[in-house]
């Protein structure tokens, strides 16, 4: 799964991969990351929960972005066909 964090010395944002199957889940539940910045060059640290927790938010929010504009795309063709 992709996640990301901002860095807290540029506010630049840093991206990264983190295994997001149910073995890597509940090994790394309690863990911290570390995570090396392409901004400032620090390492830092992120709390595995945090990260997934919000993937997992992300990517519901990402699908129901989809699905309301799939709503608004099929009510526009329908007022487009009726007006013909």
């Amino acid at each position: 799964m992709r996640a990301n964090l901002v860095c807290p010395d540029t506010g630049g944002p840093v991206s990264f991969d983190v295994k997001d199957d149910a073995k890597s889940v509940s090994r790394n539940w309690k863990t911290s990351l570390a995570v090396k910045c392409p901004h400032c060059g620090d390492t830092h640290a992120v709390a595995f929960k945090e990260v997934y927790v919000n993937g997992i938010l992300t990517g519901f929010r990402d699908d129901f972005d989809r699905l309301l504009l799939g709503r608004a795309l099929r009510s526009v063709a329908t007022i487009a066909t009726s007006n013909q």
